[in-house]
Formats: C-alpha cells, sequence, structure tokens
C-alpha cells in the first residue's frame, strides 16, 4: 500500500509540475529555493533538468553521452540561447573529462544524474564552489546508504556494474560535506554542500 500511495503521489506531482525535473518531490522543492539567478551549474546527463535550469541560473554546462538525445533536448534548449553550454561526449572519457575544463570552485551545482555518476562525481569535487551543491540522482543505486531509503531500486552493493573503489573514494572524499537525502518510492536523490575551508 506505501508503494502504491507513493507511487500515485509522485504521478501527481509530476502531472501538476510537467517542467520539473525528474527528481524527489522533496528534492525539487529544496532546489526551487536554494539556487540563485548568478548561479553556474554543471549537469551530467540532460533533459527536462536542463531546461529548467536554464530558466533559474545565470549559467549552465550540461554534458549528454546519447546522440539521438542530445539531439531531441538540444532543440528545447535553443530558447535559452547561449546561456547553456550543451556539450555531447562521444566516449567515456570524454564525458567525465568534459569537467576538466572549468575552473576549480567555480560551480555552484552539480547534477550527476547520467552515465558513470561516480566517476563523474569524483571528477567534479573540486569544481565546486564552498557553499556548493554536489547532487547525486538515484544515489541508493550508486552510493552506499548512509540515511533511509524509501526506493525499491536495487541498492548499490547489488549492481555489478559499478566500480565500486571509485565510489568508496567519493565517499572518503565527501566526508565533511553537509548531507541532505531526500527519497521516495522510485528515488533517492542526495545533495552534499561543500563545506568553506
Amino acid at each position: 500500500m506505501r508503494f502504491v500511495l507513493g507511487i500515485v503521489r509522485k504521478v501527481a506531482f509530476e502531472t501538476t509540475n510537467p517542467k520539473c525535473p525528474w527528481l524527489t518531490e522533496e528534492a525539487v522543492r529544496f532546489l526551487a529555493k536554494w539556487i540563485k539567478p548568478k548561479d553556474v551549474l554543471f549537469e551530467f546527463g540532460s533533459g527536462q533538468s536542463t531546461d529548467w535550469f536554464a530558466s533559474r541560473v545565470g549559467r549552465v554546462v550540461s554534458v549528454e553521452h546519447d546522440r539521438e538525445w542530445y539531439k531531441t533536448v538540444d532543440r528545447e534548449l535553443q530558447k535559452h540561447g547561449n546561456k547553456i553550454d550543451y556539450r555531447l561526449a562521444k566516449s567515456k572519457k570524454e564525458y567525465v573529462g568534459s569537467v576538466g575544463s572549468v575552473p576549480d570552485n567555480s560551480v555552484d551545482i552539480c547534477l550527476v544524474d547520467g552515465e558513470w555518476r561516480m566517476d563523474c562525481a569524483l571528477a567534479v569535487l573540486p569544481k565546486i564552489k564552498p557553499g556548493g551543491l554536489l547532487i547525486l540522482d538515484n544515489a541508493e543505486t550508486y552510493f552506499p546508504l548512509g540515511w533511509k531509503s524509501n526506493s525499491f531500486q536495487t541498492l548499490w552493493e547489488q549492481r555489478g556494474c559499478l566500480d565500486k573503489k571509485v565510489t568508496l573514494t567519493v565517499q572518503a572524499k565527501l566526508r565533511g560535506w553537509r548531507m541532505l537525502a531526500t527519497s521516495d518510492v522510485v528515488q533517492d536523490t542526495v545533495f552534499w554542500i561543500k563545506n568553506y575551508e
């Protein structure tokens, strides 16, 4: 019954908020209050979130690996002009390495919601400003649980495709960052706030 009610709530929220990112409802509400018009956002994985963020922040850099999806999303993003640096990566190296062109401590928000999530999280950590956010969507399937999850998804330890060494390295580097976890029956969206040094 809890699962059914959770699905009904999620569908109701997405139906009444059709342009919102596909994150937890709590995460979307948190972000709507957190983000500022001059923020710089870096995003691994593109889509509805790219458009939503571009309407609210000063600059978006988004990287996508799927050529057909890139073409679809690119058409929607044209209305934002040069506010978005939208990149198509042809390989894992190019995808993860795309953040290399961004200066350290220059990103206000990073959403990791695409391919090779732990490699991307590791690469972006030095790029995030003190006080900035790292957001990991579907965190329960990529990261050791340090929060209560309501998701029905397979936990990270059960996913053989993950490089556990990279995951544990990211976990170690995030120690000391403040964490806020949101969870519904479909997914967990987790935020880490970088400490001021």
